[in-house]
Parts: C-alpha cells; structure tokens; sequence
C-alpha cells in the first residue's frame, strides 16, 4: 500500500514537510486503517490519545495485535508473505525471545530512589 502523503511535490524540504504535516492531521483513522483488521485504527486512535509525556500501556498495544494474529493467523512464526517471497526455509530462523518490558528513560533506579517506585497516579 500507499500511505497518503507519500509523493507529494514541493520545491522545498520545509515546504514538503508541511505539506505532510497538513496531509497526516486531514487523514482520518478510517480512511488510513480501510482494507486493515479494526485494531490498527484502535491503536492509532490509542496513540493519538496520549499525552506528550503519558506513558503507553505497551500490554494493552500489544494484545490488539495478538488478538489480530490469533484470528487471522499466521499460525506458526515463521509463516510471513516476506519470507515465501524470499524463499526462506522458516524452520532455520531463531525463534524471537518472550518479551519483557524495556526499562525506560523516566524509570526510578529503585536502588537509586531507596526502593521506592515512581507512582503512575497523583494525589493533586
């Protein structure tokens, strides 16, 4: 596919870049996601929702793409278009380690903070 600001002429980066902005901000969620399973507009829709500084809930992101693979496949890993047209053999991939959580900037050291843990909620 072809997302809707790709292509689009302008004799300037800045105004290219603008006119990109201006592209992205007037694509609705619905015309971007059409022909996609509807967890691909949720998760925009999610994203766009956050606050500059708001922490995602990776769990929550996550599970609308497992629920997407688990309804429409592929049922094993190594099962992708990419790798038929590559003619790769899937069963000599390594498989990917489970996911953990990625500590990130704004975590505390909890050795650092003296055990305790950044509150994600305020008593303002």
């Amino acid at each position: 596919g072809v997302l809707p600001w790709s292509g689009l002429d302008a004799k300037t980066k800045e105004e290219k870049y603008r006119k990109i902005r201006q592209k992205k901000e007037d694509t609705q969620l619905h015309e971007l996601c059409s022909g996609f399973p509807e967890e691909f507009g949720t998760y925009l829709q999610y994203c766009r929702s956050l606050d500059f500084q708001e922490r995602p809930d990776y769990n929550i992101l996550r599970g609308l793409f497992r629920a997407v693979r688990d309804r429409l496949g592929p049922a094993e890993d190594y099962q992708l278009e990419w790798l038929e047209e590559a003619n790769v053999d899937g069963k000599t991939l390594v498989p990917i380690p489970p996911w953990s959580p990625l500590r990130q900037p704004d975590d505390v050291d909890n050795e650092a903070s003296g055990g305790r843990v950044k509150p994600s909620f305020c008593f303002c």
